[in-house]
């Protein structure tokens, strides 16, 4: 579930629509809630609080992985598609499906035809110097594959830069580790 500050007060009403549903459906029903990126504004603390609102109350709610890296977006991971009603073949939902964003098509066979921009995406993630100069690269994986095309002529970072955001995602890896053995 994509959130923004407008979208955040209806999560209790799509929580509450399946609430009527048995456990035994629930237990293979999955939500992560995720800021939207663009959103320069942190909705974390909130979206935080959703998620230990509904999670274990008979639903797996989650927030988008802070191990970016092996559990990345996905649109970095190499065998997933989306594929528009028309054969326009994307990777990343979070665009609009004009041919300009398209990174392949279906041929007549039914075969996904990858072009240019595909091979773009899955090679550029690690190209970025601070990313590569970073310490917490191993947990990130540099991030969004998406952020990382849009950004290919200056340098970037998931984290702003700012190095109390990174400091926090040590701890939170950690903390996540430690609670979950």
């Amino acid at each position: 579930i994509n959130c923004v500050d407008e979208t955040l007060e209806g999560l209790d009403e799509i929580m509450n629509s399946f609430s009527r549903l048995s456990k035994q459906i629930k237990k293979n029903i999955s939500f992560t809630l995720h800021r939207i990126w663009q959103v320069e504004k942190g909705l974390d603390k909130d979206i935080s609080s959703y998620i230990d609102k509904y999670d274990g109350i008979e639903f797996n709610v989650t927030g988008v992985s802070i191990d970016s890296f092996r559990d990345s977006c996905y649109a970095d991971k190499k065998n997933q598609a989306i594929i528009n009603y028309n054969g326009d073949v994307f990777k990343c939902s979070a665009r609009d499906f004009s041919k300009n964003n398209r990174e392949g098509v279906l041929n007549e066979k039914g075969e996904m035809v990858w072009n240019n921009k595909f091979t773009e995406r899955m090679n550029i993630k690690f190209k970025n110097k601070p990313c590569q100069e970073c310490s917490i690269l191993p947990i990130c994986g540099g991030g969004c594959s998406q952020l990382a095309m849009e950004s290919s002529d200056e340098d970037y970072c998931m984290y702003d830069f700012d190095e109390q955001k990174k400091k926090k995602i040590v701890l939170d890896t950690f903390l996540s580790q430690v609670s979950n053995d």
